[in-house]
């Protein structure tokens, strides 16, 4: 079948089975079994139509059957299984999808058992410790080698092909965790799903915390699948009762989250913070002798402007940024390894999920004179924190490309760099009793993300990141996080980063499950308020004042609200409560004046912008608005000796535009002519001075300007302002 066809049959076949049409969807899955289906499948889909068609037959007789529903959901997960053994049946032999060519080139896996494989890495992990006390070392590789590759088939024969309800050690790796993890993905199975919950109940520290990832990216992209099985339904609201999940839960759930700002964070410190290390770098090596510098280590004592080079408050900021980013969890790493993806290490996918191993066979040559130096190196590697396996592994193979010397050096260097660094981690975990603790879900996150986001063949799969600010949305991740404090967290998070849109909705759960004081309103207020929703914040910034009616802050933004409404009088009203409790306060003055000029009340806009002159003397910026108002009002002597002294101190361009009005209406063409001409040529691009003169060409009007002229004066800026000479 054309694998486009069928991917088209299995989203409808699957979009059906939710929305309750399950013949609907059995047609579905009836296509995709034509001509390829196995015996297997087909038996299955018999069997549900056949149980199906009882269900609607007993219905429609109109025979009671209590357990009617639940049969229904039973035939719905069932059905979709059966849809994904039609699908993949289907696209077998013709998808071109990485899973699918995966799954070809390793057809013999299938017939492999995972004991097997297990027993067989058993033996050679028992050979390889005999070997490291006394066979040389390029025998002890080829046994690493196959432990390795070993390792591998396991990945792959799960990710591929299942368990079917085998046990899998997850102590022989971490990474089959995530085989798992992507084998639900693509193919959803109770038995599996309940294998990596017990991983996470009672798996090891990295085998229970990439299980915990597991859980909560198959909560948000296998949501209706488990919402179909009670049994599994059930074992995950069991989870909440564990001591200390909740904790975890909440903590692998920000980090989930936290990922929707890596990229950007990325780019900026690709092209801020980085870029201008660099640049000072290059500074530094040009006012510094290197030579000079590396012989003397005084150097810098002989001439400060040096000292002050390597040292400035600029680059201190930027660390300090870095390191701040870094301790909320950010992923500063990113923009540095994000290119070093396309080596042949990553060529692999179970290399992608692999935890950092010092002993990884292709890394023992890594200094292929010295292999004690080498080991030294990994082993300080691996202890190193904030650097996560994958970037690991891609800083150790691209150390392996560079000549022997220059590799050397880098390695000493950073032992040097991140030794004292480890130490200070290690005591800081021992005073938190916490051992790596939630690292290692940081760290797997980084893993996964650099996965999805630069796999050379990242389409062929569902970006589970591409919605991690809705993954607050699953019921399942919402029970599991009961109690108002983790979503509290979650809305203030939000709410922080300026994702509004989310943030209002986790607030109007709050408010729902009786959480409601005047902050969670204000905020709730706040986030419709930009997201442009004015007259639900207003209603919301009213309750909030029901509870606190003496909160200033609140009476600004009803004030602010009403004013964006246009409801001018009710926003000064609110202006001028907010004003009595801070009595000659600039801002609410500011505010006022506004209102009442957008009234066209120029004598209390006078009034007001005069106070705040009064109350602040040396605040310049209230002469324009005083000027204008004065033009508006049909004062222009004294509007034009406003503007006189705004343009002898430091005039803006839109000074010499608002000045020209003035004089024009006042009768003084002429100099208003010279005050545009000046404008225009101050204007970077003297198109843009003309359009805004052209925006007040209806002002201009009402003030009595003849049309007929105002509709020359644009080429007449432009000609006074630069003649054109031929």
């Amino acid at each position: 079948m054309d694998p486009n066809k069928a991917d088209e049959l299995y989203k409808k076949a699957l979009k059906n089975i939710s929305d309750r049409s399950l013949m609907i969807a059995m047609n579905d899955i009836y296509k995709l079994l034509n001509g390829s289906g196995g015996f297997d499948t087909r038996e299955s889909f018999s069997d549900a139509e056949k149980t199906y068609r009882f269900l609607l037959k007993y219905l429609l007789e109109g025979k009671p059957d209590t357990k009617r529903e639940k049969l229904f959901k039973e035939l719905q997960f069932n059905i979709a299984e059966i849809a994904t053994n039609a699908y993949e049946e289907a696209s077998m032999s013709s998808s071109y999808k990485l899973y699918f060519e995966k799954k070809r080139s390793k057809k013999s896996l299938k017939f492999e058992s995972i004991h097997s494989l297990q027993e067989q890495y058993r033996a050679l992990q028992q050979k390889y410790k005999l070997m490291k006390q006394e066979a040389p070392v390029d025998l002890q590789l080829v046994t690493k080698q196959s432990m390795e590759e070993t390792v591998s088939k396991l990945f792959y024969k799960i990710w591929l092909f299942g368990t079917n309800k085998e046990q899998i050690d997850f102590d022989i790796s971490p990474s089959l965790v995530t085989a798992l993890t992507f084998r639900l993905l693509v193919h959803f199975q109770e038995a599996e799903m309940m294998a990596l919950i017990d991983a996470c109940e009672f798996g090891k520290q990295e085998v229970h915390w990439r299980a915990l990832c597991g859980i909560i990216i198959l909560l948000q992209q296998r949501e209706e699948l488990i919402g179909y099985n009670p049994v599994l339904s059930s074992r995950i609201s069991l989870l909440k009762d564990i001591p200390g999940f909740q904790q975890e839960f909440y903590s692998v759930l920000i980090m989930m989250i936290r990922t929707f700002e890596a990229e950007s964070i990325a780019k900026k410190l690709e092209e801020n913070i980085f870029c201008d290390l660099e640049n000072l770098r290059d500074k530094i090596t040009s006012k510094v002798p290197l030579k000079d510098f590396l012989s003397d280590p005084e150097a810098l004592e002989k001439n400060p402007e040096w000292k002050e080079l390597i040292n400035p408050s600029d680059l201190e900021k930027k660390m300090h940024e870095i390191n701040d980013l870094q301790q909320e969890g950010a992923d500063v790493m990113l923009s540095s390894f994000a290119m070093l993806k396309d080596l042949p290490f990553f060529h692999e996918v179970a290399n992608w999920f692999l935890p950092f191993d010092p002993e990884y066979s292709a890394l023992r040559t890594l200094l292929a004179n010295d292999p004690a130096e080498s080991l030294y190196f990994l082993n300080s590697l691996t202890q190193t924190p904030y650097i996560c396996s994958s970037d690991k592994y891609s800083f150790c193979f691209n150390i392996k490309s560079m000549p022997q010397e220059m590799a050397k050096g880098i390695t000493r260097k950073y032992r040097t760099d991140t030794d004292e660094l480890n130490k200070i981690v290690e005591e800081d975990r021992k005073v938190n009793n916490d051992g790596k603790g939630d690292s290692y879900a940081r760290e797997y996150i980084q893993d996964l993300f650099r996965f999805f986001k630069f796999h050379p063949r990242r389409a062929d799969f569902t970006d589970i990141f591409e919605d991690v600010l809705g993954l607050y949305d699953s019921p399942y991740i919402q029970e599991l996080l009961s109690g108002t404090e983790s979503l509290r967290k979650i809305a203030a998070f939000y709410f922080d980063k300026g994702i509004y849109e989310e943030a209002a909705i986790l607030f109007d759960l709050l408010i729902e499950s009786g959480d409601e004081d005047a902050r969670i309103l204000q905020q709730q207020a706040y986030c419709y308020q930009e997201l442009g929703e004015k007259e639900i914040a207003l209603s919301i910034y009213k309750q909030a004042l029901a509870l606190n009616p003496k909160d200033y802050w609140t009476l600004r933004k009803v004030a602010g609200c009403y004013r964006q409404l246009k409801e001018y009088d009710k926003a000064i009203e609110y202006a001028e409560k907010a004003g009595a409790l801070k009595p000659d306060n600039l801002s609410i003055e500011s505010f006022k004046a506004y209102c009442y000029l957008e009234q066209k009340n120029y004598e209390e806009a006078l009034r007001c912008f005069h106070k705040i002159n009064y109350l602040d003397s040396t605040n310049n910026k209230t002469l324009r608005p005083i000027a204008w108002c004065y033009f508006l009002s049909d004062k222009q002597a004294e509007s034009l000796k406003y503007y006189d002294k705004i343009l002898s101190n430091q005039p803006e361009t839109t000074d010499y535009l608002n000045a020209g009005h003035a004089y024009w209406v006042a009768g003084d063409q002429k100099q208003a002519i010279e005050l545009y001409a000046t404008g225009a040529k101050l204007t970077k691009i003297r198109e843009d001075f003309i359009n805004q003169f052209k925006e007040d060409e209806s002002i201009l009007s009402d003030k009595g300007i003849p049309s007929e002229i105002l509709s020359y004066m644009p080429d007449i800026i432009f000609f006074e302002s630069s003649p054109l000479r031929l």
